[in-house]
């Protein structure tokens, strides 16, 4: 039996096994972007951010945030609020991620609402620092996530 092409025990990536024919059996699918259609309306969304990054603090995590934030500010819900709060209120003062804070930008220039906590703020000596936002009590931002249809915490 000729296996994988008689590529046996040879390092290949992923797409190798995509494309191999098995035995003369074409592949059953090809590796392709998902493309998801989100409903016409999806309500109010509240996102709340804890760290300037997702996954892990690296250059990965930062733009991965940026990525989430751009398609965040073109959502269909009827009402955007990003709830920055502990270390990523870092990111209303862009002394961790520029790119990121020019995604924040763009979510507020499309209507996006941006309470970053006061407490967090504060407490991490940044609080004159903020370049953009309106500043929130810990009663306002639990409103904020009490009143929303849906709470996404990254």
């Amino acid at each position: 039996m000729e296996f994988l092409n008689s590529t046996l025990f040879r390092d290949v990536g992923m797409s190798f096994f995509a494309d191999t024919k098995f035995d003369g059996i074409e592949p059953i699918c090809q590796p392709k972007q998902a493309s998801i259609v989100l409903p016409e309306d999806i309500g109010d969304i509240a996102v709340l951010l804890t760290h300037p990054y997702v996954g892990g603090d690296d250059e990965l995590g930062h733009e991965l945030l940026r990525h989430f934030i751009e398609n965040y500010s073109y959502s269909k819900a009827r009402e955007r609020r990003l709830i920055l709060t502990y270390d990523a209120v870092r990111l209303a003062c862009a002394t961790v991620s520029p790119r990121c804070l020019e995604a924040i930008y763009g979510f507020v220039k499309r209507n996006g609402i941006l309470l970053i906590c006061e407490v967090s703020a504060r407490k991490l000596g940044i609080f004159d620092s903020i370049k953009i936002g309106r500043l929130a009590g810990v009663e306002d931002i639990y409103r904020c996530l009490i009143s929303s249809q849906k709470v996404i915490r990254l």
